[in-house]
């Protein structure tokens, strides 16, 4: 939980809450501009241990006793070493190691 990624502007910022949901925040307005609809409670995800992983291509918010909350659906997809970007325009986006989008949280 807390782990938190800022586009390169400083306009968006993808945030792993303390209550469960990974979401993507537009830091000018304070509006949400996606969410991975992972909530379970803050209590819940205390206990479960959530986090956000990158692991065999699949971006995942897991509870800590390996169920998915939410995942990608890229699962063995791409090529590694894989990366995730918040892009300026609030897009997170994965890549595989040859820059192919293997998803986005929004066209990109």
């Amino acid at each position: 939980m807390g782990q938190q990624l800022t586009s390169q502007n400083g306009t968006f910022k993808a945030v792993m809450q303390e209550d469960g949901n990974f979401v993507i925040y537009n830091n000018t307005t304070g509006r949400v501009v996606w969410t991975a609809n992972s909530w379970m409670g803050i209590e819940a995800a205390r206990a479960a241990g959530i986090g956000l992983h990158l692991e065999d291509g699949d971006l995942s918010v897991t509870n800590g006793r390996t169920k998915n909350q939410w995942p990608s659906g890229t699962l063995g997809k791409g090529n590694a070493p894989r990366t995730v970007k918040l892009q300026n325009g609030g897009a997170l986006v994965l890549r595989g190691a040859d820059g192919h989008v293997l998803w986005s949280s929004r066209p990109v």
